[in-house]
């Protein structure tokens, strides 16, 4: 397992418009996104059908085809994620990687003990080539944390995967996808990735980095100090419910223990 390194940064905050569809996923209608902060304690979207007990936040919480100027770099943890080849991959059983987020648990700065709700929804966004999530975090039980997420003194996130293999970015490595030898366990890790993950090769030109693949996504914590290794993953908005007639907790009956489990056996766990 390995942890995100923290560090602290100013909230970038930005607002999307959101309405919920009749099958709970969400649909985007988005204006561009900008540099520009915006308040979002006093804006709230409104959607429907949210189990009034739960305070909903829209968050990026990660990004595929990272680059650092025009090369593909890894997130601040040397992690790497490719857009289709990662993210947007099928599965066996129909559904995409990303897709593997919903339902499944939002915790506290990575923290299995600390379980605060629920991911209600995910999906991509393919302009920016990012995955979003809708968290549900109990508001009934975690007053405190849901009063600073709103007020904006918590605004980093940071999501949890399991890894089923993984290459190293250096394109004479062993262990590159051309060679189609991929790590399994963090024993297999060449040099590059065992010493130098992170850093940029200059014999090669490029940024070392572990290219994960075969991904299965568990968690999103909430970061209540610092930040999480993919520094853009940020709160976007508060979203606020409509009616309270009909409550649904979107949870995917795949994030049942026993599937987390079988792919933990199967994999390493990201963060």
């Amino acid at each position: 397992m390995t942890m995100a390194m923290l560090k602290t940064s100013k909230a970038e905050i930005r607002a999307n418009v959101l309405t919920l569809r009749p099958d709970q996923h969400i649909e985007i209608k988005s204006k561009p996104r900008t540099r520009r902060a915006q308040e979002t304690t006093e804006h709230l979207q409104k959607v429907t059908e949210l189990d009034p007990d739960y305070a909903y936040h829209h968050v990026i919480g990660l990004h595929g085809d990272q680059r650092k100027g025009e090369k593909f770099a890894g997130n601040d943890n040397g992690d790497f994620f490719w857009w289709r080849q990662t993210l947007l991959a099928g599965r066996d059983d129909g559904m995409f990687a990303y897709e593997t987020w919903r339902g499944g648990d939002v915790l506290e700065n990575h923290d299995e003990n600390s379980v605060r709700g629920h991911i209600a929804d995910v999906w991509p966004v393919f302009t920016d080539k990012s995955i979003d999530m809708l968290m549900a975090t109990k508001k009934s039980a975690f007053q405190q944390l849901c009063a600073n997420i709103d007020s904006g003194k918590i605004t980093d996130v940071s999501m949890g995967t399991i890894v089923g293999h993984s290459y190293c970015s250096v394109p004479n490595c062993h262990r590159h996808a051309s060679k189609k030898n991929p790590n399994i366990t963090e024993d297999d890790w060449c040099e590059h990735l065992k010493y130098r993950k992170g850093a940029f090769d200059t014999t090669e030109g490029v940024w070392i980095y572990e290219d994960n693949r075969d991904i299965f996504g568990v968690e999103c914590s909430w970061i209540t100090f610092g930040q999480g290794a993919d520094s853009t993953a940020k709160l976007q908005m508060k979203v606020a419910s409509l009616t309270h007639e009909q409550h649904t907790s979107n949870r995917s009956p795949l994030m049942s223990k026993g599937v987390v489990q079988l792919f933990s056996d199967r994999g390493r766990v990201k963060r």
